[in-house]
């Protein structure tokens, strides 16, 4: 279990609309540990599905610090919120920013899982002996577990990373 949580007070509605709530999250806690499934579990009588959070790593903990900056970011969508379940997807990978000294190669990317937003489609390719996972018609995805490729079709699972980018 992480020791880091979602510090009360710091999750920020950016205006008040009754669906698609807008809220942004800025901490100095690394974001890895923001992302982690039980980070804002504690807020979650705040959030309603379809909400977005903007989650941002600042360099300093220190919100209103001089010369503070923002290192990474990524903008979650609450999947659910309801008893003791809150579930969020990232809606892109994680947005990694650059020192301002520091050429954008240097910094690590983070690697965000994707998952199929829309209903995908499962074939089974008799060739490659795999169930093979579409999403708009472009095989994202190869499984040859039938049950694994059709949660991924679903978007129960995350798609797969191809191997160089997993690294």
């Amino acid at each position: 279990m992480s020791r880091f949580q979602c510090i009360p007070g710091h999750l920020a509605m950016g205006e008040s609309v009754s669906r698609g709530q807008r809220w942004t999250y800025a901490s100095a806690h690394p974001m890895s540990e923001m992302l982690g499934e039980r980070y804002f579990l504690a807020q979650r009588t705040m959030l309603r599905p379809g909400d977005t959070i903007r989650v941002i790593e600042l360099r300093d903990k220190d919100l209103n610090a001089s010369g503070n900056r923002v290192l990474a970011y990524v903008d979650m969508l609450v999947v659910e919120s309801s008893g003791d379940t809150l579930s969020l997807r990232p809606e892109h990978d994680v947005v990694t920013l650059p020192a301002k000294d520091e050429a954008p190669a240097k910094r690590e990317a983070w690697a965000v899982e994707r998952f199929i937003k829309s209903d995908g489609d499962v074939k089974w390719n008799n060739k490659a002996q795999v169930h093979e996972v579409f999403e708009g018609g472009t095989v994202v995805a190869a499984s040859k577990d039938k049950e694994e490729a059709w949660r991924i079709a679903t978007g129960e699972l995350p798609i797969p990373q191809p191997e160089a980018e997993a690294a």
